[in-house]
């Protein structure tokens, strides 16, 4: 599928094509993978590196208690 196909380029292809850094297009994937309670965070005006770093936090309820500051 087309999905497929757009992730067998690697980051460095994707970065040159969009003319972005690396870093933005890894983190534009990490935003894609987020769970929703992360992704509405987002939409609400929580900052990128805040979620980012929320991500790493497993467990939701733990999440939703960040999220609320």
């Amino acid at each position: 599928g087309a999905m497929r196909d757009a992730f067998s380029l690697s980051v460095r292809d994707i970065a040159d094509k969009l003319g972005i850094s690396k870093s933005m297009v890894h983190r534009s994937l990490e935003i894609l993978e987020l769970p929703a309670d992360l992704l509405n965070a987002l939409k609400e005006g929580a900052s990128e590196s805040k979620v980012l770093l929320l991500a790493k936090i497993t467990d939701p309820e733990i999440r939703a208690g960040y999220l609320k500051d």
